[in-house]
């Protein structure tokens, strides 16, 4: 990806793929940014007056791919990544990438074009080549590209950690620009992209989708993509594009969603490429790690979704995901002379509706929760222990959906976890993890592990990978892979890496030094009741100023929308709209619509009735539309697993009651719900094109429990 600036009039230009994307600002007032955006083969674009921007000279002055729009304080920047290391890959072609660098250009001043406001400073990997494990090889693992030669495996081992956030302040006078303080945090090496596949969703979303034939990048999961502010504008114009200049938009780079968190991948015996993923979820308002509560919308404080992925030349692939967060409850700590104390400032039924609400947006996505409590038996963490037990007591949403585990933990950070495996029932252990073998799925993930601790990422982590090792072991054999000593190894050094790399982002956000009047033992003792302490007192301007650079970066500061204005599509659209009478003509159709909710049982009778009332005729129907709810049981692991069973015997029922004078043209199951769409076969030939659109209704648009939203749109056009 190369960028290009025109000073007179203003613009950018950003080549990739064959492709450019323009940008020009035609804004009138600071209060209402608006850019002209173009997407357009290369060749057609003159570039004389352009003079291309500088990045990094080791890359041949190129970018990588687009962070996004924003406009702070009036002035409106375009992002880019412009230093990068690969840190792993899924299959061959599904590569990942740490960020050490971004640069914004501003769109509508050049008032910081000569100021080097971005840092400079190049990020150690934290896997550095001294050492063997993951392969940049020619590796297939779902029928990519292969290759018969081989390359030799890049060695990497543990080394220096990214920069601390607090690490140095870099050019003096750069944090003037508005955009400095964005620049700074998508350049602390926490963040990870890739430009091949949505990194944000797990495998088994991916595949799922990819079988829907819809691209993975097309609906990524706004939970955990940091600059989902910065592509709003993008993505809707994206979806404006035709399908064949999407896959071109996508290939090039041109919207990249980010993750924050932690991605590696280790190759095992050459065999295997053991990957994992961890990513913080961004929708917590407020404070983002350290000893806080729940917010209302029932988002936790340190909560991250963790996936486990192994995959070998022999299109196996395995994963699981566990999820760790602090407790899901309102709560806060009081420090006392000797002591901390714990208040919960509303009571179990006052926040019942935020604990619901977090745990349905769980069930819907997961199916089955697995609760494992590791808060520590001493000082006031029992007793928020206590208050979570009784507090999911309450919990009514699915309530056979989540099952309680309490982890004894010892004074010396010891803890047992056999019966966290073992107390589970066979059809829960065998429901939690995702198996695919000879491109065909073997098994679903239909229920998690959520690992709830009091901001204690190494207990958390050393839990999960306990829990990975027994999931390792359930199924390695039933999917066909060997484990051995050199797997072990490198599973316990990619689990380690993992928690001292989310370790270290915690340290950096949360102020430890705390200052106690009292000295001696009485001070000791003070200071150490004040451990997890974070209150008015204890909170200084570093950690104002490290929260406000999150809520610049998630759009909570006030910034204002850029509205990108599109003059080709819009110009195409207004002359279609101004000429429809040259290539569309009308006629009255009659349609029927009946919707009826079956209480998942696969009725035999006769539905004559219902579809041909008294006094209408077969004939009258040029259309037939029939949604049906609850076709499953409305269980977490039906709603996820579905039979597809059910969706037949619906088609092959309603068919024979209207007859064979209408033909299925679409058919759609979402959840619980199915939509049947049939035409008469005389109106056939008027049907050029079918388009449909759901909207998901559950938790924050991430499942659907009993809502559709379905539009079918069908093009008549005279030849």
């Amino acid at each position: 990806m190369k960028i290009f600036l025109n000073k007179s009039p203003r613009s950018v230009a950003i080549q990739s793929n064959g492709f450019c994307l323009l940008l020009k600002d035609i804004s009138r007032h600071p209060k209402n940014p608006k850019l002209i955006i173009e997407f357009v083969p290369e060749n057609t674009i003159n570039l004389t007056n352009y003079k291309q921007i500088p990045t990094f000279k080791k890359h041949d002055n190129k970018a990588f791919g687009i962070t996004g729009i924003i406009n702070i304080k009036g002035y409106t920047f375009v992002g880019f990544i412009t230093e990068r290391v690969e840190v792993g890959c899924i299959t061959k072609s599904q590569r990942m990438y740490r960020i050490l660098n971004t640069n914004f250009v501003c769109l509508n001043s050049d008032e910081f074009d000569n100021s080097p406001y971005y840092h400079t400073s190049h990020h150690d990997s934290l896997f550095s080549p001294t050492g063997g494990t993951y392969a940049n090889s020619s590796f297939n693992a779902s029928g990519d590209d292969q290759s018969t030669a081989t390359t030799p495996i890049t060695p990497y081992t543990l080394s220096t950690p990214a920069e601390s956030l607090d690490g140095g302040d870099g050019v003096a006078g750069v944090d003037e620009s508005p955009i400095y303080k964005v620049n700074k945090l998508l350049s602390s090496g926490d963040f990870y992209y890739s430009d091949k596949f949505d990194i944000s969703s797990n495998l088994q979303e991916r595949i799922v989708t990819s079988l829907n034939f819809i691209s993975s990048l097309e609906c990524f999961d706004g939970r955990y993509v940091w600059n989902r502010h910065l592509l709003t504008g993008l993505l809707s114009f994206k979806n404006r594009l035709s399908v064949c200049d999407r896959e071109n938009f996508d290939q090039g780079a041109f919207l990249v969603p980010i993750i924050r968190g932690f991605a590696q991948t280790l190759t095992v015996n050459d065999s295997y490429l053991l990957s994992i993923i961890s990513k913080q979820d961004c929708l917590k308002q407020g404070e983002m790690f350290g000893p806080y509560c729940m917010d209302d919308d029932g988002n936790v404080t340190g909560f991250i979704e963790t996936e486990l992925i192994i995959s070998d030349n022999k299109n196996l692939m395995f994963s699981f995901v566990l999820l760790r967060g602090n407790v899901p409850l309102f709560w806060k700590f009081e420090s006392q002379l000797l002591s901390t104390k714990i208040e919960f400032p509303r009571s179990i039924e006052a926040s019942r509706h935020s604990i619901e609400r977090f745990f349905e947006g769980l069930v819907t996505k997961f199916g089955s929760v697995q609760i494992v409590d590791a808060l520590s038996r001493r000082g006031s963490q029992p007793e928020l222990s206590e208050m979570y037990y009784e507090a999911l007591k309450l919990v009514d949403y699915y309530p056979n959906e989540i099952q309680y585990m309490k982890v004894d933990v010892s004074k010396t950070g010891n803890y047992d976890l056999n019966n966290v495996i073992t107390s589970l029932s066979d059809a829960f252990r065998n429901q939690m993890v995702f198996g695919v073998s000879d491109k065909s799925i073997r098994c679903r993930q239909l229920g998690t592990f959520l690992i709830n601790s009091l901001n204690s990422m190494e207990r958390m982590n050393d839990i999960a990978k306990r829990i990975g090792e027994e999931m390792i072991d359930i199924f390695h054999e039933y999917l066909g892979f060997e484990v051995d000593m050199e797997f072990w190894s490198r599973h316990a050094t990619l689990w380690k890496a993992n928690g001292l790399t989310l370790n270290k982002m915690v340290e950096r956000y949360i102020t430890k030094k705390i200052k106690n009047k009292a000295g001696g033992i009485v001070g000791k003792m003070a200071e150490h009741s004040k451990k997890y302490v974070v209150n008015a007192s204890s909170t200084t301007n570093n950690d104002i100023n490290k929260q406000d650079r999150f809520d610049r970066l998630l759009g909570r500061t006030g910034n204002i929308e850029v509205k990108l204005i599109d003059p080709i599509h819009d110009f195409m659209r207004s002359e279609l709209d101004r000429r429809r009478n040259e290539f569309t003509s009308l006629q009255e159709l009659s349609i029927y619509c009946g919707t009826f909710n079956v209480n998942a049982e696969l009725y035999e009778g006769d539905l004559s009735k219902w579809i041909f009332p008294e006094g209408v005729e077969l004939s009258d129907y040029d259309m037939v539309i029939i949604g049906l709810e609850e076709v499953v049981e409305m269980t977490a692991s039906k709603l996820i697993n579905i039979d597809p069973s059910i969706k037949l015997f619906w088609e092959d029922k309603i068919q024979r009651e209207i007859g064979d004078d209408y033909l299925l043209i679409k058919n759609e199951q979402l959840g619980g719900i199915l939509s049947l769409v049939y035409v008469k076969t005389n109106q056939i030939d008027n049907i050029k094109n079918i388009e449909s659109c759901y909207k998901k209704t559950g938790m924050k648009d991430i499942q659907t429990i009993k809502q559709l939203r379905k539009v079918c749109a069908f093009d008549k056009t005279k030849q």
